[in-house]
């Protein structure tokens, strides 16, 4: 078994400005993301995207 450590960030307002950059840059960096944010269709598409650069 491999002892790898994954990188997890947390970011509040991901749904617009420095909050949804934030959690692009994380995710194109490959980190875990948990995000939180009012407008969830923002969110939905953030994940999309970040799928799609796995």
């Amino acid at each position: 078994m491999t002892d790898t450590k994954r990188q997890l960030t947390v970011v509040t307002g991901a749904s617009t400005g420095i909050g949804f950059e934030l959690a692009k840059c994380c995710a194109e960096n490959a980190y875990d993301l948990v995000v939180a944010a009012v407008a969830i269709l923002t969110v939905a598409g953030l994940s999309r995207t970040a799928e799609r650069r796995l």
